[in-house]
């Protein structure tokens, strides 16, 4: 409509930073409502020229980005009128192509406005829903309330997304509150898992970081640290025996199962036990272990040998 409801709604649950916009748009008086729907969400408007918004290249440029087969993903980009050419901009404002790391690692999908409650920027600041700069403590909004997360950032990341995204589906909504009351009925339960989320790290943050080839050896060792802690985390939630046991089980043990066996989580547990020298941790060293390569035992030979030199010398004078 005239307002950007629908746009509006779609900021506001997607958690969007920044709108890029054609610079002719300004111009118009038709664009205010568009500009002020962008402004009352607090997304940032860049504008681009004209011309980045264009398709012409797209489906190459696709073929190069996205996981899998292009043709699904051309088909859904071509049904609607103005998503190529904000795809190319997206494309060429971010740079994608640039980096060879991207190629393969991306999906597109259809984002369904009808698949959560619709919330616009009014509907948040009137119910308090995310915490602002001018409260006055962290209890004055919902989420500031509900933030009791103890795990790095990936707790608070989705409890911000699920308030901003409320379910409509009945079905779905029984199910998480079945699995709240889980945990709120089980003190022991909930006491015992808390312990071990709290030592995992921030493992959306490292894997990007390794997705991108910028991960050092202290992010792999804080990897490795996380996923020792898995069956420990699939123990506890085994021992829960009460009526939501196939539900807990469904949701979490299955998932667990699968991706801690041989070959994935136990696989790169495995690597990094015999690759990394775990003693030296305590000293606060991310060392290879010397023995893993041939060359990098002779060189620690050697640096064993030039030490002892270093040493006599020092005693000798």
């Amino acid at each position: 409509d005239s307002h950007f409801t629908n746009l509006e709604s779609a900021l506001v649950a997607l958690g969007c930073r920044e709108c890029l916009v054609p610079t002719e748009t300004g111009k118009s008086s038709e664009s205010r409502p568009l500009y002020d729907a962008i402004s009352r969400c607090g997304v940032m408007v860049t504008e681009r020229k004209k011309t980045e918004f264009k398709g012409r290249d797209l489906v190459q440029d696709l073929g190069r980005l996205v996981k899998g087969s292009v043709e699904p993903v051309r088909d859904l980009v071509s049904s609607f009128e103005c998503a190529a050419g904000a795809l190319g901009c997206i494309l060429s404002y971010a740079e994608l192509l640039a980096d060879d790391s991207n190629y393969g690692n991306y999906t597109v999908k259809q984002y369904n406005l009808d698949s959560y409650m619709r919330l616009d920027s009014a509907a948040m600041r009137a119910l308090n829903v995310m915490e602002s700069k001018s409260d006055a403590n962290k209890n004055f909004s919902l989420f500031g309330l509900m933030n009791r997360t103890c795990t790095a950032g990936m707790g608070k990341r989705l409890l911000h997304m699920w308030l901003k995204q409320p379910l409509l589906d009945v079905d779905e909504i029984n199910c998480r509150l079945d699995l709240v009351q889980a945990f709120v009925e089980d003190a022991a339960l909930r006491q015992d898992l808390r312990q071990h989320l709290k030592r995992i790290s921030d493992i959306e943050r490292l894997t990007h970081n390794l997705e991108r080839k910028r991960a050092s050896l202290l992010h792999v060792v804080k990897l490795y640290q996380s996923g020792i802690r898995i069956p420990y985390i699939k123990s506890v939630l085994e021992r829960y025996d009460g009526q939501f046991a196939p539900l807990i089980r469904e949701r979490y043990i299955d998932s667990l199962e699968k991706w801690s066996d041989d070959n994935h989580l136990n696989k790169f547990i495995a690597l990094v036990e015999t690759a990394v020298d775990l003693d030296q941790l305590e000293n606060g060293e991310y060392m290879i272990f010397s023995a893993y390569d041939p060359n990098l035992s002779a060189l620690k030979d050697e640096q064993e040998t030039l030490e002892q030199q270093i040493h006599n010398l020092h005693k000798q004078t």
